[in-house]
């Protein structure tokens, strides 16, 4: 038998909500796996006293604040280096904020579209907890894409 089983049934035909399940423990379980940078100030506190769905969605919602707030920092701060290309032409500083504005505003509408992806192939509590998490890991992300662009 090639098919993988879980509890002696085939992996196809597992709940829905038992996916589901999986799908937020490996989301939620990859911080705890992460080294300390890797998360925003207080998040490991934050969900070491989480109680409930409500408390791990605030972690969720200030590691966002957190992450959003430092993306915005580097993006200013990297069209601010755009400026040190004038060695490269005229013309260079002004293709490089162009360049750079146009990839944002595009990651920004990435990253809108699938937390609102996610929000509709999830049901019930848990699509707040995956979009949540997603919303936090893709800015972090791109904020640490924004400060280190090599």
């Amino acid at each position: 038998m090639n098919k993988l089983t879980f509890c002696s049934r085939p992996l196809g035909r597992l709940p829905r909500a038992l996916l589901t399940l999986c799908a937020v423990w490996l989301i939620l379980s990859v911080p705890a796996r992460a080294q300390e940078d890797d998360d925003a100030p207080g998040f490991r506190q934050c969900m070491n006293q989480a109680l409930s769905t409500v408390d791990i969605n605030e972690c969720h919602r200030l590691s966002f604040q957190y992450w959003d707030e430092l993306m915005q920092q580097n993006y200013e701060t990297s069209l601010q280096a755009c400026d040190t290309l004038s060695e490269q032409g005229a013309q260079a500083p002004a293709r490089c904020k162009n360049a750079l504005r146009e990839a944002q505003r595009a990651w920004l509408k990435y990253r809108e579209a699938m937390a609102a992806y996610l929000n509709s192939a999830n049901d019930g509590t848990i699509r707040e907890l995956i979009v949540g998490a997603f919303m936090a890991e893709a800015t972090r992300e791109q904020s640490r894409r924004l400060q280190n662009p090599d």
